[in-house]
């Protein structure tokens, strides 16, 4: 049997959350807090791998990691565009789909979609998962009532179908807050998939609805996942009351419109894996734990050389420094001290070390190894050889294992916005904002993320049209402005060709000119 994704996260020894008690779930969501951990620097993060030390704190903690991220994360999903194209046999005109598009923009704006996307996408290669939560508050204005946020993964509790490893039934969105006395408790969202007459029956839902309910239980007894399981249902907190007036109780449970039939939880893995534990993602740490261990080691002793080398390590053959009482006292070296020793002693200093480039090159060999392991090559951080110039071919070949890689990441990312998008087309601004759907079907793309090579396009432009002209000046234009952004007016080309003929129209009158002054025949 394979080993658990979560065992290199495991050795850290960072404690087990107290409210989830199931195995896979403990070791993912600690996990997700030794990652964040790691990525913080915080100190205890790598206590259980670092040799012991009486000051913990006089370590140096290399943020290498964020280098790695960053550089992966620099590079991933640029200059998304969404796309809605027109089903088979339907008609949209330009005015339905700019209305559509502009109610859409003002939707991503007052959600700060952009900047959601942005942080998702860092602590989804931390952490290996992602989730948009799309909720909605009716008693708001309309066209302001659908709203996006994102989970911690660590909330997210998936109720899995028995029958199929990947199928999501449903799923716990669990939080820890405070009761009335100020104690934890854990406050349960939950979302079921109404797919029998059974769950008809169980949660007085339609068939094909999403059921929705709300409670709050002790630490140990909200998760009934498994049949044997038992709740421990605890009064929700006096600040947690429904509202007077409420359409409906959320402790009491109700399902959604019936015109929602999906759940609205978007869960994004990164690096998914084959099985049973495909079910999550996998951080991009995930693997390199004690590399990034040997780095913090590694500098830890260097900064310590370096030290050791100005402040230096000495030896005597005298006995221990003692004051005039005879009392045993530290030996004090330093500027203006006199170190006394006995008579015919010695007192001398340690030779220390000349250099600390072996430990760097380590250092380095370590950092490039998890480069290699995590496809984010130097170039991708911005280190290059500025002494020498590098043609756009020679930078995208450097940047490849980058743009592979990320090419998976945005293949799910794509996938998960294109299902999100259509969701809020044709069930959230229905049924809350009072929007009618078009007939169309959404899409996500993504922009090539490396600047292009100006010269190289310009240079290639100029061969297709010199010295024989193999495309039209019309192709060259749009080809130019896609390419590079260039901001052509509209009748440039007229104005060109106008200006050209100008040239050659005043340097035939003076052809003409100088014919005619010196007798020759102008019609010769």
């Amino acid at each position: 049997m394979a080993a658990s994704p979560y065992e290199t996260a495991a050795v850290l020894k960072r404690p087990v959350p107290a409210h989830v008690t199931k195995l896979e779930d403990s070791d993912r969501v600690r996990a997700y807090g030794t990652y964040e951990d790691i990525w913080n620097n915080v100190p205890e993060a790598f206590a259980a791998l670092l040799r012991a030390s009486d000051d913990p704190l006089a370590r140096r903690y290399v943020p290498a990691v964020r280098e790695i991220i960053e550089a992966t994360n620099r590079y991933l999903a640029q200059k998304m565009e969404t796309t809605w194209t027109a089903l088979p046999g339907v008609t949209i005109t330009d005015e339905q789909m700019a209305e559509w598009r502009g109610r859409l923009d003002a939707f991503w704006a007052r959600e700060e979609v952009d900047i959601l996307l942005s942080n998702l996408k860092r602590w989804w290669l931390i952490k290996g998962d992602a989730l948009i939560h799309v909720t909605a508050d009716a008693s708001k204005a309309e066209g302001s009532r659908v709203r996006l946020t994102e989970i911690e993964p660590e909330q997210y509790f998936p109720i899995w179908d028995p029958a199929d490893g990947e199928r999501v039934l449903g799923c716990y969105l669990v939080s820890i807050v405070l009761d009335d006395e100020g104690d934890n408790i854990v406050q349960r969202i939950e979302y079921r998939r109404i797919l029998s007459e059974e769950d008809v029956a169980k949660f007085a839902a339609p068939l094909g609805s999403i059921f929705y309910r709300l409670g709050y239980f002790e630490m140990d007894g909200w998760d009934d996942r498994d049949p044997d399981d038992e709740l421990k249902p605890v009064d929700p907190p006096e600040w947690a009351a429904t509202p007077d007036g409420a359409v409906a109780d959320p402790l009491a449970g109700f399902p959604l419109d019936p015109r929602i039939t999906t759940l609205p939880v978007y869960h994004l893995r990164n690096r998914r894996r084959g099985g049973k534990p495909g079910r999550f993602g996998l951080s991009e740490m995930q693997g390199l734990e004690s590399v990034l261990a040997g780095i913090i080691q590694n500098t830890t002793d260097e900064d310590l050389a370096v030290a050791l080398v100005g402040l230096g390590v000495y030896w005597t053959d005298s006995g221990k420094s003692r004051n005039a009482k005879g009392e045993e006292i530290p030996w004090e070296i330093g500027p203006a001290s006199v170190a006394e020793i006995e008579k015919d002693s010695k007192f001398g200093r340690v030779p220390g070390i000349t250099t600390v480039q072996p430990i760097q090159d380590h250092v380095t060999a370590l950092m490039d190894s998890m480069r290699g392991a995590n496809a984010a090559p130097a170039v991708a951080s911005g280190i290059t050889q500025s002494s020498a110039e590098i043609s756009g071919v020679a930078l995208r070949i450097q940047f490849m294992p980058t743009l592979s890689a990320n090419g998976e990441r945005e293949a799910e990312l794509a996938s998960k916005l294109t299902q999100l998008l259509y969701d809020l087309h044709n069930m959230w601004f229905p049924v809350y904002e009072a929007w009618t759907p078009l007939q169309v079907q959404p899409g996500v793309v993504f922009g090539d993320p490396l600047p292009p090579d100006r010269n190289a396009v310009i240079t290639e432009v100029m061969a297709l049209l010199t010295p024989v002209q193999l495309v039209s000046k019309e192709w060259a234009v749009a080809y130019l402005a896609e390419k590079l952004g260039y901001d052509f007016p509209i009748d440039m080309l007229t104005t060109a060709a106008a200006e050209a003929q100008a040239t050659l129209d005043a340097e035939g009158a003076r052809i003409a000119q100088e014919a005619g002054q010196t007798g020759g025949d102008p019609e010769a």
